[in-house]
């Protein structure tokens, strides 16, 4: 071949031929066809096939010459085999069945006066928490009893916590409802065929006798390990075998839990529950001495000034201080006598509070009773369905029981609602307070009831309900089953504690 056109002398297949810089075009086109180069993993090997026969004196291996020749019929490696080249594998043995977490809706009944509200407050910077809280002291009794994995205490996103409700500082609950991915113990007798059950599919799958796996392998058996013909069982099984260990654990979490709280129920939901956005309506109940309603009576030392015939006295001179807002509860001032602990409310009184409450019901833009919300926000308009006043004697002492019924509520609303109307039925706010609270947007005061009387009495899913006809794997959130531990937690634990702080004052 001519050399300006190229010529390739070699009689290796691999090597190019040496083409004049004018002629690659043509080489291009097919004039010379131009030979294939090694690729680089090929080279590789060659290389690595030459050291070997260097190292061994010149006869290479057997089983190395078995090893290339399998490796080039594959070819070459794919880019999941590049990525971990150089990484050394690690035979294990079967991998264990991880025990199964379960989306539940925990049914929780507590007394708010010993904690900073329900929701947890973390200081982000140590994931730690700040104050004593509801959520705080049920995580960790939850992880004592091992419903929540080492991995996920402390981070409550991993078991997709949600709860119907934040009650605030003070503030009870009978029927708190917490939805999360929780585990559940295993009883003996699943314990034990899990175990049997582990060990042949542990022999079977490394061909080991039992003195091997007992000496070098792993015989540690994962303490809830799910059985493996649960998957097979049909829905009726399953959820009896769920309903022993709920159970089960619901006790191992009472003996956990503080005397001020106690779990009432477990419920098998569905994979997306949702406790506060699934919930239709919640019920509270505030409860209140009826000496409450006594008219207000002004101190002799001020009522010359109240009547407008005299000066205050000396060093007193806060008669239209304002309170504020910011103040956990109310704290009537000082001019009024609030010592008529012996009044007691006629039927007449019981019902023209009723009727003042009954103002609130309906939708309303409940501006002036919340706080930390702007006035354009459009989620101050909630809807009351209903409100009704009871009495309730608890330990001798007559009490007054107003029951609110919405599909939700604000920060501090109920609080505010029970403390205006106070006001009005007392005689130190106007009759038309109420109206004019709820048409106006300009921001209005109004005093804060304690905490200490408020508890959260019920949360409502039938729409939950509905859709989960004909479903077999999941149960509905109802209270039928649970209402006598519900109301005995109410009358037992909540209503003694109401009557302790009326009677310190709170």
């Amino acid at each position: 071949m001519d050399k300006a056109e190229g010529s390739c002398n070699s009689t290796d297949p691999h090597e190019l031929p040496q083409v004049a810089s004018g002629s690659r075009r043509a080489a291009k086109r097919g004039k010379y066809p131009r030979a294939k180069r090694t690729p680089w993993w090929m080279k590789k090997k060659q290389e690595e096939r030459m050291k070997r026969k260097a190292n061994s004196g010149g006869d290479e291996p057997q089983a190395d010459q078995e090893e290339e020749q399998q490796k080039e019929e594959d070819g070459p490696p794919s880019k999941r085999q590049k990525k971990w080249q150089g990484f050394q594998k690690v035979e294990v043995g079967p991998s264990r069945p991880r025990w199964r977490k379960f989306p539940m809706a925990l049914v929780l009944g507590y007394v708010g006066t010993e904690y900073h509200g329900l929701q947890k407050q973390v200081d982000a910077s140590t994931n730690t928490e700040r104050v004593r809280t509801i959520e705080g002291v049920l995580e960790k009794c939850l992880h004592e009893c091992e419903g929540i994995a080492d991995d996920d205490f402390g981070y409550l996103q991993k078991i997709k916590w949600t709860r119907v409700g934040r009650t605030d500082k003070g503030v009870h609950a009978a029927c708190q409802v917490v939805g999360l991915l929780l585990r559940l113990p295993l009883t003996d007798e699943e314990k034990a065929e899990r175990d049997e059950r582990y060990r042949k599919h542990k022999e079977l799958a490394d061909g080991v006798s039992d003195e091997r796996t007992k000496n070098g392998g792993d015989g540690q058996v994962d303490e809830q390990a799910e059985p493996e013909e649960e998957q097979n069982e049909s829905n009726e099984t399953k959820m009896a075998r769920i309903a022993v260990r709920k159970e089960l654990f619901l006790k191992r979490l009472n003996d956990k839990l503080p005397p001020d709280m106690k779990a009432l129920g477990l419920f098998k939901v569905t994979k997306g529950f949702d406790a506060r956005v699934q919930c239709l309506r919640r019920r509270y109940m505030y409860v209140f001495p009826g000496y409450a309603l006594a008219p207000v009576t002004v101190k002799s030392t001020y009522r010359a000034a109240y009547e407008g015939t005299g000066d205050l006295p000396a060093a007193q001179n806060d008669l239209d201080d304002a309170q504020d807002e910011t103040e956990d509860s109310y704290k009537p001032p000082v001019w009024i006598d609030n010592t008529q602990e012996n009044f007691e409310p006629t039927d007449e009184d019981v019902a023209r509070f009723e009727r003042i409450m009954k103002e609130y019901e309906g939708t309303h833009d409940f501006y002036n009773f919340t706080s930390r919300i702007e006035a354009s926000d459009p989620s101050t308009k909630r809807y009351i369905e209903k409100i009704s006043v009871h009495r309730e004697t608890i330990e001798g002492q007559s009490f007054l029981c107003v029951t609110l019924v919405g599909q939700s509520f604000l920060l501090n609303q109920i609080r505010k609602l029970i403390g205006l109307a106070l006001e009005v039925i007392r005689g130190s706010a106007a009759s038309d307070s109420i109206r004019l609270s709820l048409s106006t947007k300009t921001k209005m005061f109004i005093h804060l009831a304690p905490g200490e009387g408020l508890f959260l009495e019920r949360a409502f899913y039938e729409g939950y309900n509905r859709r989960l006809v004909g479903e077999g794997t999941s149960e509905p959130v109802q209270w039928e089953n649970l209402e006598p531990a519900i109301e005995a937690f109410k009358r037992d634990t909540i209503f003694k504690e109401i009557a302790k702080a009326a009677r310190d004052g709170a």
